[in-house]
């Protein structure tokens, strides 16, 4: 039996309100919401979307801290998490967001084979939380990850994948 997959494009944003006071790069400046998925020769591809809404310029460099989690809100521990090397564009120096600016990184892993004898842990919800922030985007679905889970680090522009 075939396991759908289902992530719900939820659009969360970081903290509502823009104090004078805020870094520029905190949670509260920036939008993360889905930027869409793929799948070919047996991977998953989920690309999610950040947004300055703030006033200000932000810098972010590197990769989201990603957890998926059970109906419990716990996190899976059977899901190994790792971040993808840096490449020309992505990851290798820091980005400046200027408000309205938007950049992007990718979540991969293999698509479900079947429901018997899989290394796949059910998630129903995914945790994303950028570098320098404390405050996590959370995206609600019903998703199968198999294998290890590769998130990219954070590269320029709106998600390839939307």
């Amino acid at each position: 039996m075939r396991r759908q997959l289902l992530l719900l494009a939820a659009a969360i944003t970081i903290g509502n309100a823009h104090p004078a006071f805020a870094d520029p790069c905190s949670g509260l400046h920036l939008k993360v919401e889905n930027g869409g998925q793929d799948a070919r020769n047996g991977r998953l591809t989920f690309g999610y979307t950040i947004r300055n809404i703030g006033p200000d310029t932000c810098t972010l460099g590197g990769h989201p801290t990603i957890e998926l989690l059970d109906t419990k809100g716990v996190q899976l521990a059977s899901v190994d998490i790792d971040e993808a090397p840096p490449t020309e564009g992505a990851g290798k120096e820091p980005l400046d967001l200027e408000p309205g600016d938007e950049a992007h990184f990718t979540l991969q892993f293999e698509a479900p084979k079947s429901a018997e004898g899989s290394d796949c842990a059910g998630a129903v919800e995914l945790r994303a939380t950028l570098p320098g922030t404390d405050m996590p985007a959370t995206f609600a679905g019903s998703f199968s990850a198999c294998g290890t889970v590769t998130v990219s680090p954070i590269a320029p522009g709106a998600s390839p994948l939307r």
